[in-house]
């Protein structure tokens, strides 16, 4: 680390390493936080294991790898699939589910006791 001149702050560089081909499995499929978790919005919160099972016959799994048994998101119609299993908007099943966590009073936790976006 080193001060710049002239300046109060000290500049700091990390060197950060990268598996992109594990990035690249995580873009293109969905992550298990939705089944454990479940998903939320407006401050509702609702399970969605059963839709991430649908979407696992409908897209297929990715079969290894750090997203081994995840649904694949390898095509413009397999995002478009998990958006409209996914979505109370679209989703009769899942509006009953978000209604019913709504009338409920429960919250939407994103992240389990502890866990943060970052770990």
């Amino acid at each position: 680390m080193r001060a710049c001149a002239g300046q109060d702050h000290v500049l700091a560089m990390t060197v950060v390493e990268r598996d992109y081909g594990a990035i690249y499995d995580k873009f293109t499929s969905i992550g298990p936080l939705l089944e454990k978790v479940g998903n939320g919005g407006k401050g509702i919160g609702w399970k969605t294991g059963h839709e991430i099972d649908v979407l696992r016959g409908l897209n297929k799994t990715v079969p290894d790898g750090v997203a081994k048994g995840q649904p694949r998101l390898d095509t413009a119609i397999d995002a478009a699939e998990m958006i409209l299993t996914l979505a109370p908007e679209t989703n009769g099943h899942v509006a009953v589910k978000a209604l019913g966590s709504a009338v409920q009073g429960n919250r939407y936790r994103p992240y389990p006791s502890g866990a943060t976006a970052r770990a």
